[in-house]
């Protein structure tokens, strides 16, 4: 899970041709799961 300052920011990431050339390089095959979490509530316990 990575955190990110704003949605725009996470989306460039996650389509961006670096990140596909390096899933590339490290043998991934297939398109990952991508999914954009916004944090709702934070309790410390």
């Amino acid at each position: 899970m990575t955190e990110w300052d704003n949605l725009v920011s996470a989306k460039n990431f996650a389509e961006s041709e670096d990140l596909a050339k390096i899933m590339q390089k490290a043998g991934v095959v297939g398109k990952p799961d991508v999914f954009y979490l916004e944090e709702i509530e934070k309790t410390d316990y």
